[in-house]
């Protein structure tokens, strides 16, 4: 009788690391996934962004200097959001299958 016991819970155990394996790898899909509809969004904003600077530059409302400066600002604040937004994808959906 102990070594049924001793199965099963070999047994459940097993099933148990399945699940929390299925578990970090649909986690990382919906990471993955999240960061790229997200990069897509802010490349898209970035990019009218810049079209808007340079508009504004060829109506010579702003200089060459602070159209490059304000570009190149703009793609290191999407460079550096879209870095930092697997961490932050991961610690929400962690935090959410924890609650499960």
């Amino acid at each position: 009788m102990d070594e049924v016991k001793r199965l099963v819970g070999t047994v459940d155990e097993t099933m148990r690391d399945r699940q929390l394996g299925m578990t970090e790898r649909n986690s990382v899909m919906q990471i993955f996934l999240a960061v790229l509809f997200s990069g897509i969004i802010i490349a898209i904003t970035v990019s009218s962004i810049i079209k808007v600077l340079l508009i504004a530059h060829q109506r010579k409302e702003i200089s060459k200097r602070q159209f490059a400066s304000m570009a190149t600002l703009s793609t290191i604040v999407w460079i550096v959001v879209l870095t930092v937004l697997p961490a932050i994808y991961d610690a929400i959906f962690t935090y959410f299958i924890s609650l499960t």
